[in-house]
């Protein structure tokens, strides 16, 4: 008999539509809600308090739910202690010791059978909350849409409910074992082979789980590309004797934006203006730092923002004329900014870590940094811009819009995504 198509779509995230951690989701759910009769949407983020204020884009055939991880009590940890005695627990404990090596054992133990329970509890509490709306799981595709505990629990549920389908994307925290601390990510063997479909944003991550996971069967991992919007309202390029840089990231060690700040400390023969947009718990200690470096420079002006709304963003690029948009990051996914920017034909300097090296093709639509770069290395780029001609300028923001009109429309892409989705057999 012909399987029909699911119903329902169930998408965990962490606080969309509620807070501005996931706004990226905005423009895959303006596709994919027109394939499915009904959506739920649920945030786990323990921080979100109200389903009141939606930030971004809600469907019409969408319900908000709320549904956050908070600490489990110690009875729950003993209810769901035994699952940790189950077959896949003892081979991932085999790649703990004998295949991952990691030095932090007592640590790598801790956090796996952390994500064991947690994702049995995700599982019992999504589970009743589902079967109380009245929610045919067996009709419904499971999108986890980062891969963590949540996605091993949507594997479990799917014992019980074997007609549901199980999706996971993995981006970049969630991806690169080296992003965490310990350097691990528990069960991904597990989750990779119990997903119906198992996605990563870019060939990069999928290489790099083949590689890491010793994955024989490579079509298990599929590649989905995250994609924005053709706003359809680019300005004109303005040619200035001023260089514009914009800088869009949550302030973290690991987007080393210091290294920036230190590269325009040795700018002195041209004129820069830099707007950084993004906060973050470092925003403050970040604004010392750079008052403290760049202050003194007239040549240099800057403007430091926190996180903004998306579509505040998107108003910026569709008003203001930037040279480039600069990543300094030590490890990233692939960035839906560089996206962004491209779609407004600006450029993009970034460092050739994660999947960046698939969107910046070196002196044709922006630079690619060495991944360990030096404030040098960014003050090269920088200055190599500068130099263009006002033709070469031209033809790097061509080719930047080009770029992202071919690889990285969400109406392409996004449209994709649905159809392999919909697929009997995924």
């Amino acid at each position: 008999m012909k399987a029909k198509i699911k119903s329902n779509l169930v998408i965990i995230t962490n606080n969309y539509p509620l807070d501005m951690g996931e706004p990226y989701l905005e423009d895959e759910l303006l596709i994919t809600y027109k394939a499915f009769n009904k959506i739920y949407i649920i945030s786990t983020d323990k921080h979100v308090r109200s389903l009141n204020k939606d930030i971004f884009f809600v469907p019409q055939n969408a319900e908000k739910v709320l549904l956050p991880l908070s600490k489990m009590r110690i009875k729950d940890r003993i209810k769901w202690s035994y699952k940790l005695f189950s077959l896949e627990c003892f081979k991932e404990v085999f790649w703990i010791f004998v295949k991952y090596r990691i030095k932090d054992i007592a640590l790598v133990l801790k956090v796996f059978i952390s994500s064991v329970l947690n994702g049995h509890y995700f599982k019992s509490i999504l589970e009743k909350e589902l079967l109380k709306k009245g929610v045919n799981i067996n009709d419904s595709i499971l999108y986890s849409y980062w891969t963590s505990e949540i996605t091993y629990g949507l594997i479990k549920m799917k014992k019980k409910f074997p007609d549901a389908k199980i999706i996971s994307r993995s981006h970049g925290w969630d991806l690169f074992f080296e992003r965490n601390t310990p350097m691990y990510l528990p069960l991904r063997r597990y989750m990779i082979q119990g997903c119906d479909k198992y996605t990563t944003i870019s060939e990069t991550g999928k290489k790099y789980l083949i590689s890491k996971l010793n994955i024989k069967d490579i079509h298990s991992i599929k590649v989905s590309k995250l994609g924005v919007r053709d706003q359809k309202n680019r300005i004109e390029f303005e040619s200035s004797s001023i260089i514009r840089i914009v800088s869009i990231s949550i302030i973290q060690t690991v987007k080393q934006l210091g290294l920036l700040v230190d590269s325009l400390q040795l700018i002195n023969d041209y004129k820069i203006e830099w707007l950084h947009i993004g906060g973050g718990a470092l925003f403050n200690n970040f604004t010392e730092e750079v008052k403290e470096k760049l202050e003194g420079k007239i040549n240099i002006s800057y403007k430091l923002v926190e996180t903004l709304p998306h579509y505040k963003v998107i108003k910026i690029f569709s008003q203001k004329t930037f040279d480039f948009l600069i990543n300094t990051s030590c490890s990233e996914g692939l960035p839906v900014s560089m996206m962004e920017a491209m779609s407004f034909s600006v450029p993009v300097i970034g460092t050739n870590v994660g999947g960046v090296s698939e969107i910046i093709s070196d002196g044709i639509n922006g630079y690619l940094l060495p991944a360990m770069a030096t404030k040098h290395d960014i003050e090269n780029s920088i200055n190599t811009y500068q130099k263009l001609s006002i033709d070469s300028k031209l033809k790097l923001r061509e080719n930047a819009y080009k770029y992202w009109y071919m690889n990285y429309r969400s109406d392409i892409n996004y449209g994709i995504f649905v159809k392999e989705i919909l697929k009997e057999n995924i």
